[in-house]
C-alpha cells in the first residue's frame, strides 16, 4: 500500500512541475514581448522628436514661420514629409501719435520680467483682483525716488515719483498689471514704461535741459497720461484707449527687448 502510496504522489509530480516551467516560460516570454514592444515606442517617440526637432530647425532656418497656417515640405533622410506649420499672428500696436514711430515686433516679456525684484515695500492684496482690468493679486507702493527704474511682479501705484538716470541706456518701469501715478513722474533720464493692464499717470514732468524720451506700451490696457511739460517727446503703443497729449517726436525711441515670432504649432500632413 505504502509503495502505491509513493508512486500515486510521483505521478502527480511531474504535471506539476512541468505546468510550472511551462507557466514560468510563458511569463518570460510576456515579458521579453513586452520589453521588446516599449523598446519599439521609445524608439519611435525618439524618431517622431528627432523630425520635430528637425522640422522647426528648417523652418526656422529660412526666416521663421508666417503668420497664420501654411504647408511645407521638409526634408529628412532623403525623404519630403509634407508638414502643416502655424505662425504667430502679427498684430501691431496701435501708437500715438499716428506719426509716431515704434518699430516693434514681439515684445520679449520674459526678458523683462525674468529681472523682476521684489516690492521695495510691504505690497498689498489689490483692491479688486477680478474686475474687468487686467491687474496683478497684489499692489506695490511706488518709492518717491527710482534709480533705473523698477520691475516687479505687483501693480505699481505712487502719487509723486522721480526716475533718476542710473546707465547710460533708459530707465525701465514695468508691471504685468496695472502701473498708476496719481500725481507727477519726474524724470531725469529716458524711460520704457511697460504694463500689462491700464497705464495712468497724471503728469509727466522733467527738469533736464535734454530733450527726455518716454516710450509707453500697455499690452492689453488703456494708457491715459493728463499733462506733458516741455523737453519730453512720448510714443504711446497698445490696444485699447490711448489719451495721450501730442508731443514733439524725437526718434528714436528706447525700446523694450523683442523676440522673433515663433511656431505655435506644427504637424505631420497624413496623405
Amino acid at each position: 500500500m505504502r509503495d502505491m502510496s509513493l508512486c500515486g504522489e510521483r505521478a502527480w509530480i511531474l504535471p506539476t512541475t512541468l505546468l510550472g516551467i511551462t507557466l514560468i516560460l510563458g511569463t518570460i516570454r510576456l515579458l521579453s514581448l513586452d520589453g521588446t514592444g516599449v523598446s519599439r515606442l521609445y524608439s519611435d517617440i525618439r524618431l517622431s522628436h528627432g523630425l520635430r526637432q528637425h522640422a522647426m530647425r528648417e523652418i526656422l532656418s529660412r526666416g521663421g514661420p508666417k503668420p497664420g497656417c501654411e504647408q511645407r515640405a521638409i526634408t529628412f533622410e532623403e525623404t519630403t514629409i509634407p508638414y502643416e506649420v502655424c505662425g504667430e499672428r502679427r498684430v501691431p500696436l496701435m501708437v500715438s501719435p499716428s506719426s509716431g514711430e515704434l518699430p516693434l515686433g514681439r515684445i520679449d516679456y520674459d526678458a523683462i520680467f525674468s529681472q523682476a525684484i521684489p516690492c521695495p515695500s510691504t505690497p498689498t492684496k489689490t483692491k479688486n483682483p477680478h474686475g474687468e482690468k487686467l491687474t496683478a493679486s497684489k499692489d506695490c507702493p511706488l518709492p518717491p525716488l527710482l534709480e533705473g527704474g523698477i520691475i516687479t511682479l505687483e501693480n505699481l501705484l505712487g502719487e509723486t515719483t522721480r526716475v533718476l538716470a542710473r546707465e547710460s541706456h533708459a530707465s525701465v518701469i514695468a508691471s504685468p498689471g496695472g502701473i498708476t501715478v496719481t500725481g507727477a513722474l519726474t524724470l531725469e533720464s529716458d524711460l520704457i514704461l511697460i504694463a500689462g493692464g491700464d497705464i495712468d499717470i497724471g503728469a509727466i514732468a522733467t527738469s533736464s535741459r535734454q530733450t527726455r524720451k518716454v516710450t509707453l506700451i500697455s499690452a492689453l490696457g488703456a494708457i491715459r497720461v493728463g499733462s506733458i511739460s516741455t523737453g519730453i517727446s512720448v510714443v504711446a503703443g497698445g490696444r485699447s484707449t490711448i489719451e495721450v497729449p501730442e508731443t514733439p517726436q524725437s526718434p528714436p525711441f528706447p525700446l523694450p527687448p523683442q523676440r522673433e515670432y515663433d511656431i505655435v504649432g506644427i504637424r505631420a500632413v497624413v496623405e
